[in-house]
């Protein structure tokens, strides 16, 4: 598992329209920004982005969960297109880099763990 620090993301209302306003035909994504955080060894170069400092996740919302019940806080679980990155982009064509979220939308920050496949 490859752990990000989010300085960056989705207010409330981008988060809301991110779950409800999504299909499988038209699936509507939100952006978080992060810095590395912590990882397993070898699983940043499976996400090919193991040289970056600077992230940029393109990502489908498939759950939302009040985190500490104060309405900004939100336990947040997709999974992730694609991640532009110091020198370059990644698109994912499936749905293999699954991750869960805390993310607070008023100081737009927290955490994120994704699962590399």
């Amino acid at each position: 598992m490859a752990s990000f620090k989010l300085i960056g993301g989705p207010g409330k209302w981008d988060l809301m329209l991110a779950l409800f306003d999504n299909t499988l035909e038209k699936p509507r994504s939100v952006q978080f920004k992060a810095t590395k955080g912590s990882c397993e060894p070898g699983e940043m170069k499976k996400l090919d982005i193991e040289k970056s400092k600077h992230y940029e996740f393109k990502c489908i919302i498939n759950s939302i969960s009040r985190e500490d019940g104060s309405g900004e806080s939100w336990n947040i679980d997709g999974y992730i297109t694609n991640i532009d990155f110091d020198g370059g982009c990644y698109v994912y064509y499936d749905s293999r880099n699954h991750f869960t979220a805390c993310f607070h939308t008023v100081h737009r920050h927290g955490t994120m763990d994704v699962k590399v496949k």
